[in-house]
């Protein structure tokens, strides 16, 4: 017996060969499926929480985590009822900054909530 392999036919260049798909991540093509089945907040939302730290500092991001995009109304969950206050106070300051960081409006208020929770780092 031969210890080589089999070969694979040469692929065909010309009138017959089919292109290749252009190259496309899980993520993206994940997002055109929800934007295209009209979930557009889930990806409005990865963006948020991509950039959250940088928006509202480090302090608060330890402290608060944007968690749904309900309609026109950004929700954050905090793990003390302080930061609940800081961030109401703060609303239209990190919506702008938001809006700003991304280009485009992501909510026109922000809902506040405490949690305490683990998951709020």
């Amino acid at each position: 017996m031969s210890s080589q392999q089999p070969r694979r036919p040469a692929a065909r260049k010309g009138a017959g060969a089919e292109p290749a798909p252009p190259a496309t991540s899980i993520a993206s093509a994940l997002d055109a499926y929800l934007r295209s089945q009209g979930h557009e907040e889930v990806g409005v939302l990865g963006a948020v929480d991509a950039c959250w730290a940088e928006v509202v500092g480090g302090e608060v991001a330890a402290h608060a985590r944007p968690r749904a995009l309900r309609g026109d109304v950004l929700v954050v969950a905090v793990d003390h009822p302080g930061w609940a206050t800081q961030l109401a106070f703060l609303s239209e300051q990190v919506l702008a900054s938001l809006e700003h960081h991304l280009g485009r409006r992501v909510a026109a208020t922000l809902e506040v909530t405490t949690r305490r929770r683990p998951d709020v780092e």
